[in-house]
């Protein structure tokens, strides 16, 4: 299993129940193989810069959008969404 199937895998398992599959699919999909192995990349090597360095690679990334709507009009950055995400995935704690 690839890197990416697993973390969708792991997110579906952590998210769904919290905010929705179709919002997982929406958040996570979009991601490629190669674009996940640098934000794990990032997180695993740049301690101090890694919430900047996410974020502006996600903003990069046209497939997906920068912004998710949580509860009503609040939104929030996706970046925030992946390094929590990450943070999961590498420690292996889902």
């Amino acid at each position: 299993m690839s890197n990416k199937d697993t973390f969708i895998t792991m997110c579906h398992t952590i998210y769904d129940e919290i905010h929705g599959k179709e919002k997982v699919k929406k958040l996570f999909y979009p991601i490629k193989e190669v674009e996940l192995n640098i934000l794990i990349n990032i997180y695993n090597n740049e301690f101090y810069k890694r919430p900047r360095m996410i974020q502006n690679y996600i903003e990069s990334i046209n497939t997906i959008e920068n912004k998710i709507k949580l509860f009503g009009d609040k939104e929030l950055d996706t970046s925030l969404f992946y390094i929590n995400a990450l943070q999961h995935y590498i420690n292996k704690d889902y």
